[in-house]
């Protein structure tokens, strides 16, 4: 049989529309009316909301997609990197040496959407007067301490299309305010419609060998990965309307729950510091530890799982020679699905392939 495409951003089921529609949306988006497109440009708003721009410095972990990096540098902001351990408090030791007196935030991530020490992280910002800038992009709907992630940074962002499969969606918050982009929104139909051929592609082989085939044959574009785009684009008008009748209360727990069984069942080869109980969190995707990163991904890809090859490449202004942990890190972590519309049999499907592929790269 042919394989399926199991990819690990959520896909829209086609049935969404039919769904009942909840009169309220969960933290942040109380009350939203419009969004950002992407967490990228909102962030930039919020950024340049708190009034920095040339001139300020900010630090950010070595460890990172690249485009909340280019979101400080299109504010005209320097950024300076830490090589940081994910999961530990933070190095005060190494911060210091690195922030200068023009430094004005620190930038911390919930990498995978599993919390880190935020607030150690806030005491650190308090202590030296920055403000804190608590990335959330891959853990929307998650909560540690009782309280949602992203409550504790002076901005916090989110990526909500990361955690449902909506069309796009992307919230910045400025000391518990949204920031609202000015722009026109696209109807966003066609972008739907493309999130429902991922959600029929893991269903039907015929559809899934196509889907897998094309996505093999498209090129990385750094570019376009880390391309901030208009600023002021505000997501599809259909995506608020989706959110409504996709962001249900049990949504985290799906995705809790097949993170902590496709990490019991992949153990050994489940990526430190995030072999732990995501108990609370809504993890984005599963990441393993493999040797030839390229052989992964192509074997796992064969079998109708879309693989992420996590942040192999890093924004241009980082010297990955200077950045050891992190330059270790891109090249050896992989990511698994987890998100909500897997079925038992998809999971059970990933489990077993991947236990296979892993053992063999062993």
């Amino acid at each position: 049989m042919s394989p399926v495409a199991l990819g690990v951003t959520p896909p829209l089921p086609p049935d969404a529309w039919l769904r009942r529609s909840v009169a309220g949306l969960p933290f942040p988006l109380a009350g939203a009316s419009r969004l950002h497109a992407q967490a990228r440009a909102a962030l930039h708003g919020g950024l340049r909301s708190l009034g920095l721009g040339p001139g300020d410095e900010a630090l950010l972990p070595a460890y990172h997609h690249g485009s909340e990096v280019e979101a400080y540098v299109r504010a005209g902001i320097t950024v300076r990197f830490m090589d940081l351990e994910p999961g530990r408090p933070p190095d005060t030791a190494l911060i210091d040496r690195i922030a200068t007196p023009a430094t004005r935030a620190v930038h911390m991530i919930h990498y995978l959407g599993l919390a880190e020490p935020v607030d150690q992280w806030r005491a650190l910002a308090d202590e030296r007067g920055w403000l804190l800038v608590e990335d959330v992009a891959q853990g929307w709907l998650g909560h540690a301490e009782g309280r949602p992630l992203g409550s504790t940074g002076d901005i916090a962002l989110f990526s909500v299309y990361k955690s449902v499969g909506v069309p796009d969606g992307g919230v910045a918050i400025v000391r518990g305010e949204r920031v609202t982009p000015t722009g026109s929104p696209a109807l966003g139909l066609v972008a739907a419609a493309r999130r429902h051929a991922v959600y029929l592609a893991g269903r039907n082989a015929r559809l899934g060998t196509l889907r897998s085939r094309r996505a093999g044959a498209r090129r990385y574009d750094l570019e376009r990965d880390m391309d901030l785009g208009d600023p002021e684009r505000p997501a599809a008008r259909v995506t608020i309307p989706l959110l409504r009748r996709l962001a249900v209360d049990d949504v985290a727990d799906r995705r809790a729950a097949t993170y902590a069984r496709l990490a019991a069942e992949l153990d050994p080869w489940v990526a430190a510091p995030w072999n732990r109980d995501p108990a609370r969190a809504s993890p984005f995707a599963l990441p393993v530890r493999v040797r030839n990163k390229a052989a992964v991904l192509a074997a796992l890809r064969a079998a109708g799982i879309g693989a992420v090859d996590l942040w192999s490449v890093p924004h241009p202004t980082l010297a990955p020679g200077e950045h050891p942990r992190a330059t270790e890190r891109r090249a050896r972590t992989v990511l698994l699905p987890v998100h909500q519309e897997l079925r038992p049999v998809d999971v059970e499907h990933i489990a077993a392939v991947a236990r296979r592929v892993l053992a063999e790269d062993s």
